[in-house]
């Protein structure tokens, strides 16, 4: 969803609605990427540490972007935060699907790496599993 959904936000030839369910979807599976790869364990979620224990991502500039991210997804599907809502005159900001594709991309990355940890730590059945993930949406995006 992360790698397919962001050319479809501003695809004209869809309608309004399809292209809000676009960003609406892909909002919400980089929420559940970022709450599985960045996130600490929550009380029933499941949780990257579940797969590869004690493994965390560094914490560079990619983390960083992709927890004010989560941030900006959250406002936008899940809570709903009144300060969304414009005043007089404003414009109600708008995340372009350039934007979404670079988000998407630092998702699959990190999905990467973590299963190269997987790897380098001989958990292969998941290496495997987790490498389908992402060689799936790199071959979609590279299908644009």
């Amino acid at each position: 969803m992360v790698a397919e959904l962001p050319p479809l936000t501003a695809d004209e030839r869809l309608p309004i609605a399809a292209r809000v369910a676009c960003a609406e979807a892909f909002f919400s599976n980089l929420r559940v990427l970022v709450e599985f790869l960045v996130l600490p364990p929550s009380s029933g979620r499941i949780h990257r540490h579940e797969y590869l224990p004690g493994w965390d991502p560094e914490d560079g500039q990619e983390t960083v972007e992709l927890r004010r991210l989560y941030g900006l997804a959250s406002e936008n599907v899940s809570h709903l935060m009144k300060k969304r809502v414009p005043h007089d005159g404003e414009v109600v900001q708008y995340v372009g699907a350039a934007d979404l594709e670079r988000a998407g991309t630092l998702a699959i990355a990190l999905v990467e790496r973590f299963t190269d940890a997987l790897r380098h730590e001989h958990r292969d059945d998941y290496a495997l599993l987790f490498s389908g993930f992402v060689m799936s949406a790199e071959a979609r995006v590279s299908a644009r």
